[in-house]
């Protein structure tokens, strides 16, 4: 069960990943290929390579996703190290790097068709990690006209891989993995993802004051609303005890003429309908279930015309979808900078480019080089939603505009509401009522 899983450490309400998972495994090795450090005799670090034409960190990450292990010694031949040089893994006395054994295994079992759609062939292996092989075998012939064989060999693979759960859960994987593959470190892919690192201290019986949780608690009507959810809470832990978990139901708003909560309906229809045709067309391009992310990623592509606003370059399906995506969904005035998560100010960008990109927005990227910054102001003209188009061609982040926001969307009151009762150590939920 969930219970004796336990639960993910970024998504409370998540069940933790098995070892076994595709996703688990690719996570780790792309762990390994940030992590790892070529050292000089001097003690001089330096990471991997990412620049053509050596590449280095893609070439590891290749070679671990087409093994079960990788010898040290080979590790080291591969990239023509000297003898004077070694790699920072040897400092704990390690022989071998675990490899992707999950994608391995799925490579010799599907051979030519893993190469062509992996990402369909590691959603059916997911399946048959979670299902019971008699549901599964159904759901192989029914579904994805899988031969016996292929079946067989699919439960050898899963009967094979490593027991036990990481840390994280498969959702948090997948939020962190894009920024992760981007080079990132483990800290600032959590932050990149919008996971927010708090001290729990499972000691709490009672909520401490607001002021004493929540930093720069300067907003007079979050204040006020979380020193009434002390009260409450509190009150009802006195009289009960502290519950297992907390829901909090925000109430719906019903502000707004007829006249614009009609429209509010029709947008909502128009959103589900295209919502619907995305997930029928990434269905018929390989992916079984579309996450909303999924989903989001089509969306921008359309809207983006299939090319990169950045770099002018275009995106392929798989570059967006393949399961070693080098296009991500970016934020386009930087996240940490603006708070601004709304659909307007998100497009596609080239991992790589993102990572130049950084904590700037594109005209703080682009602006210093003029030739560089009308040549994307071309590209942007593209764009075909108009609101996009003006935040991607805004030269400064409007703070009056993000503070307003903050202010008035619930989800910002939400998230405060839920960090200051997570210091009870107990999950805590935020629904919509």
């Amino acid at each position: 069960t969930d219970d004796l899983i336990g639960r993910c450490t970024l998504e409370g309400e998540e069940p933790r990943a098995p070892r076994a998972s595709w996703y688990a495994q690719r996570y780790r090795i792309v762990q390994e290929a940030n992590d790892l450090r070529i050292v000089d005799i001097d003690g001089t670090e330096r990471p991997l390579s990412s620049e053509p034409p050596t590449d280095q960190r893609q070439k590891f990450l290749n070679e671990l996703s087409s093994r079960k292990e990788w010898a040290v010694d080979r590790i080291k031949q591969h990239f023509g190290l000297r003898e004077h040089q070694h790699l920072s893994i040897e400092r704990g006395e390690r022989k071998k790097v675990a490899g992707n054994s999950v994608e391995a295994g799925l490579r010799k079992l599907f051979k030519k068709d893993f190469t062509s759609d992996p990402m369909r062939y590691i959603e059916i292996y997911e399946e048959a990690l979670d299902l019971e092989q008699e549901v599964f075998e159904e759901k192989a012939q029914d579904q994805w006209s899988l031969s016996p064989d292929q079946v067989t060999g699919l439960f050898k693979l899963v009967s094979t891989q490593p027991k036990g759960y990481t840390n994280f859960s498969i959702k948090a994987i997948k939020n962190l993995l894009p920024h992760l593959e981007a080079g990132m470190t483990l800290p600032k892919a959590k932050e990149t993802a919008g996971y927010i690192e708090e001290e729990v201290d499972d000691t709490l019986n009672r909520l401490p004051l607001p002021d004493e949780v929540v930093p720069n608690l300067t907003n007079p009507i979050v204040k006020k609303a979380l020193f009434e959810v002390r009260r409450v809470v509190n009150a009802i832990v006195r009289e009960y005890g502290k519950p297992k978990k907390i829901v909090v139901e925000l109430g719906r708003d019903t502000k707004g003429s007829a006249r614009e909560r009609d429209e509010m309906l029709r947008r909502n229809k128009r959103r589900e309908a295209e919502r619907e045709r995305i997930e029928a067309t990434l269905r018929e391009g390989g992916i079984p279930h579309p996450s909303g992310t999924d989903v989001l990623k089509y969306r921008l592509w359309e809207e983006c015309d299939r090319q990169c606003p950045y770099t002018g370059r275009m995106i392929g399906f798989q570059q967006l979808f393949g399961p070693t995506p080098e296009v991500q969904i970016e934020h386009i005035m930087p996240y940490s900078r603006s708070l601004d998560d709304s659909a307007a100010n998100k497009t596609l960008c080239f991992i790589d480019e993102n990572a130049n990109k950084g904590n700037r927005t594109p005209f703080e990227h682009y602006g210093g080089d003029p030739d560089k910054w009308e040549e994307f102001l071309v590209r942007v003209s593209r764009v075909k939603d108009f609101r996009k188009r003006r935040k991607l061609k805004q030269k400064n982040i409007d703070l009056g505009e993000c503070i307003s926001r903050q202010l008035n969307d619930s989800r910002y009151i939400s998230k405060q509401v839920r960090l200051y009762l997570r210091t009870l150590g107990i999950p805590v939920d935020v629904t919509r009522g």
